[in-house]
């Protein structure tokens, strides 16, 4: 594995190996990559090295060294560098794999005892005073020639085989990240998995539910429609007593009432066709055509802002949501009023994508409103108002359509006749995940 140089000096590995080492050998150390920049270091600032960097001055000994040291290809033998004014570093390459990867160098050293001579031509380059300088330059014990490459040939062996740690640890903890990397995508796939396997499985449980529905309507049907037309003759047989032609009619009308319970269960656990790509503002306008008389005969204006709206999903339960809500509307005012219907492409939330394409469409009346003691339990099952004649399932159906369609709906009411209404506003998205249909038995269309 090919390790980027400056990954190869970054790890605490390295600094109580060389400190270490650059203690017993009275030097400060540096490490230096292939385009001779130190990368690491100064380790063991000796009390030369200190007064030179308190004053601002590098001879530039360290970095000559280092260069030379990379410039080697054949062999790789401690190189000294010495300057005319008595001072040395050590120098040797380090290689990786075969590969010279960096340099390590080591000093400063007297390699002879010190002259006066030369500590004063040290101290005008440097411009450090003389006295001062001489003091540390007495202090810094000389080291002989043969010591120092010494020296530089422990240097060596210390790189090389720190180097070959740093590359391992750099292996295992990339081998650890691609492990943990692995790890984090099954995790994500386990979960879009069991995101899947439960989509199927509520899926498959509406089958189920939609297949018994439509059975027990083909048998439900059956015996209503024989008693509903028995008591349809006894209402309009002359000879019988008038209490018992009425009782007759109440009779009748409850049936009529069991029978649309039926049929709007129906709707509810309907699995349909294969869904398909559709434009909802067709729907709408198809619903909207067909209620055109009902809402003239109330006097209710409407106010339509229909722009197409295209989307995958089931164009006969999305048929049966807009007609529950018109006729929930039209229950809202039963005579006189506002009904304004929308239907446009919307970016917006969803319980499962924080933002995605769709369709929305809205609905809103003038009407009483809602109070805020039902507006929590209109959406379940048999629920009505005492002003209200309907069967109590219309929104029940409604709500199950949209979370079919994986879609959002939000609504807003007003308590107080004449103010705002009512408003409701359903988000579809344009693709719901995991949607699809299964054709049902003959029997569902009861």
């Amino acid at each position: 594995m090919k390790v980027m140089s400056e990954a190869l000096f970054s790890s605490d590995l390295w600094q109580p190996a060389l400190e270490k080492y650059a203690r017993a050998a009275h030097l400060t150390v540096q490490l230096f990559d292939v385009n001779d920049h130190m990368v690491f270091g100064p380790v063991h600032s000796t009390p030369l090295f200190q007064l030179f960097k308190e004053n601002g001055y590098d001879p530039g000994i360290f970095r000559h060294c280092a260069r030379r040291c990379l410039a080697q290809i054949d062999n790789r033998p401690a190189m000294i560098v010495p300057e005319f004014y008595g001072l040395a570093v050590v120098g040797t390459s380090l290689v990786l794999d075969g590969e010279i990867v960096g340099a390590a160098v080591a000093g400063y050293a007297f390699v002879d005892f010190s002259q006066i001579s030369e500590v004063q031509v040290l101290a005008r380059h440097s411009g450090i005073a003389f006295e001062r300088l001489w003091r540390v330059a007495r202090e810094q014990k000389p080291i002989p020639r043969h010591r120092l490459i010494l020296n530089g040939e422990l240097l060596q062996i210390l790189g090389d085989a720190l180097l070959r740690e740093h590359c391992r640890t750099l292996q295992y903890q990339e081998a650890a990240l691609k492990l943990d990397e692995a790890a984090r995508e099954k995790e994500k796939a386990d979960h879009e998995l069991r995101k899947h396997q439960e989509l199927l499985h509520k899926s498959e449980k509406l089958v189920a539910a939609g297949q018994l529905a439509a059975s027990l309507a083909h048998e439900i049907n059956n015996p209503l429609s024989s008693v509903t037309n028995a008591l349809y003759l006894l209402e309009r047989n002359a000879s019988l007593d008038e209490t018992v032609r009425s009782l007759a009619k109440i009779a009748a009308s409850e049936l009529a009432r069991v029978a649309r319970i039926v049929k709007q269960s129906l709707c509810y656990y309907r699995v349909g066709s294969t869904p398909r790509d559709l434009d909802l503002a067709a729907v709408v306008n198809e619903s909207l055509a067909i209620f055109q008389g009902k809402l003239q005969r109330a006097g209710i204006e409407v106010i339509a802002r229909i722009s197409s709206g295209v989307l995958t999903g089931f164009p006969d339960e999305l048929r049966q949501m807009v007609d529950n809500l018109l006729v929930n509307a039209l229950e809202a005012m039963p005579s006189g009023g506002r009904l304004s219907v929308s239907v446009h492409p919307s970016f917006d939330w969803t319980p499962r994508e924080k933002h995605q394409r769709g369709v929305r469409f809205t609905i809103s009346d003038s009407g009483s409103g809602i109070s805020k003691d039902c507006r929590t339990h209109i959406f379940e099952p048999f629920f009505t108002t005492k002003s209200e004649k309907g069967t109590g399932l219309g929104l029940w159906v409604v709500e199950g359509i949209i979370a079919k369609h994986q879609g959002d709906m939000r609504l807003r009411s007003s308590d107080a006749k004449g103010a705002s209404g009512t408003v409701i506003s359903i988000f579809l998205p344009s693709h719901a995940n995991g949607l699809r249909g299964v054709e049902l038995p003959t029997e569902s269309a009861a």
